[in-house]
């Protein structure tokens, strides 16, 4: 288990996850807001960074994380 340095964890996600990040990757307008974008709006409106990502629990089909905020 590499324990120093950067790691990665691949995820399985669905098809609207799939879909969202097409739409993003080909600069795609969604008719309304998507969650996410919700918050990507909030953050770069008041200047807030995503500084890292701590996922602390698995259980079952959902992954529990932290997010660090600058």
């Amino acid at each position: 288990m590499k324990t120093n340095g950067k790691r990665r964890l691949p995820i399985i996600i669905g098809g609207f996850e799939a879909q969202s990040i097409a739409i993003e990757l080909e600069k795609m307008k969604p008719s309304r807001p998507l969650t996410h974008d919700l918050f990507k709006n909030f953050a770069t409106t008041f200047g807030i960074d995503i500084t890292e990502v701590v996922i602390y629990k698995f259980c079952r089909r959902h992954i529990f994380c932290k997010i660090g905020l600058f």
